[in-house]
């Protein structure tokens, strides 16, 4: 039962590693390509196809032998295959074959129980390094802000992104510009001398910023993600697209509250993210979503504003049709189970005598696993599929004839499954 689910924590976390690597390189050269031409909103929804993939595997089958995952592996890869001399096609110890199995097999679980430890020393260290490096916020250092004292630039806010949700105001002096903060009841956190620092303008237009965050749920996503990197601390992948989507959840809200504003504003706007900058200085709590998360993404959403401009059709089809290619990609055969069953394994023999008449083949059920005898083109071969646990371990054949091209030609037919 131990071994049983070791197999699938193994199996799970390798194709999952295998889905983000591709799937994160996928949607960045996608992005360089094309995404200049779509949407601030398409840049960060087009992340939460990997996310999904992480959480819910989803497995689209089609009739055919191509999906991403035959890129990197295959059924050949994945057994042993020996050839062995005439000799040994006559002289087969299955007492010694099986026992030299359960060793393999022995070492394989060890291995895999290592592995498993390693993961979650690396899962708990991580988790205690964010609780050390990353100060929480103790309730004692808040401080509420009345509603009459912020009600006017709330309600301002709240115009601007349509979200009119009750939120509450707390300040802090570890926060040098407001950020969202919490999942279940989001509050929004301020700098204690924000009223002072900022003009009324700046004010409701950070506050319509953070809003526009808890609109578009970012708070509960990046914290699913950062759920997802930890989990999957060893895969750098994970840890791009969690940061990657950091930065594209900023532009989109900051295209979101521009689209509302005139050019007056916009330029206002911009002048803000330049100001929070400038007084924006290394704090010992780091928000998730905050205005301004670090300098040398300034100058990408101060550019991002300069051309922010409407989706036509056009683009909007092009986005629609790249999300789902790649939805589409990612899905076929990302959990593509390489356990080949017994029933399968006798219904490729049954599928080769019925389509290839110049084989012929008699196989027996030894039990712990099936070994026939198959004559290709005249050419003599004895091939082993052996079990464990009704799944295909490994396969060995044997030859007497040499000849490179009919050893080939029988490795094609009854190793591809």
């Amino acid at each position: 039962m131990v071994n049983r689910l070791l197999e699938l924590w193994y199996s799970y976390f390798k194709n999952i590693t295998i889905i983000t690597i591709i799937g994160v390189i996928s949607v960045i050269f996608i992005k360089k390509i094309i995404g200049k031409h779509m949407s601030p909103k398409w840049n960060y929804y087009i992340w939460l196809i990997i996310l999904l993939q992480i959480l819910v595997p989803l497995n689209i089958s089609f009739d055919t032998n191509i999906n991403i995952y035959n890129l990197v592996q295959n059924t050949q890869d994945k057994y042993e295959i020996v050839c062995y001399d005439s000799d040994e096609y006559y002289n087969d110890d299955i007492h010694n074959e099986k026992e030299s199995k359960n060793i393999l097999s022995k070492e394989k679980d060890n291995i895999k129980f290592l592995l498993f430890n390693i993961w979650l020393i690396g899962i708990l260290s991580i988790s205690l390094w964010f609780i050390i490096t990353k100060r929480t916020i103790n309730k004692k250092d808040l401080n509420e802000v009345k509603r009459i004292k912020t009600e006017k630039f709330l309600n301002q806010s709240m115009h601007i992104t349509k979200y009119y949700k009750t939120i509450k105001l707390y300040t802090n002096d570890n926060i040098k510009s407001p950020v969202v903060f919490g999942i279940i009841k989001p509050t929004i956190l301020c700098p204690t001398e924000i009223f002072e620092r900022f003009s009324q303008k700046e004010i409701v237009l950070m506050f319509a910023h953070e809003l526009t965050h808890l609109k578009f749920k970012h708070n509960f996503i990046q914290s699913i993600v950062l759920i997802s990197a930890v989990i999957f601390w060893f895969n750098p992948a994970v840890w791009v697209m969690f940061y990657k989507m950091k930065d594209d959840a900023e532009i989109m809200c900051d295209s979101e509250v521009v689209r509302k504003l005139d050019n007056d504003e916009k330029k206002e706007y911009g002048k803000l993210l330049v100001n929070a900058a400038r007084l924006s200085k290394t704090s010992s709590f780091e928000p998730s979503l905050a205005l301004l998360q670090n300098k040398k993404l300034l100058y990408t959403r101060i550019n991002a504003l300069l051309v922010n401009k409407k989706s036509n059709k056009k683009i909007k089809v092009m986005s629609i049709l790249t999300l789902v290619l790649l939805f589409i990609i990612l899905a076929t055969g990302s959990n593509k189970s390489m356990d080949i069953t017994r029933n399968q394994v006798v219904d490729k023999i049954k599928y080769i005598n019925e389509t290839d008449k110049s084989i012929s083949t008699n196989f027996y059920d030894y039990g712990y696993f099936i070994e026939g005898i198959v004559d290709v083109e005249s050419s003599a071969f004895k091939i082993k599929y052996i079990f464990d646990d009704d799944k295909l371990y490994d396969i060995k054949y044997y030859s007497i004839n040499k000849d490179v091209n009919y050893i080939d030609k029988f490795k094609l037919m009854f190793t591809q499954f």
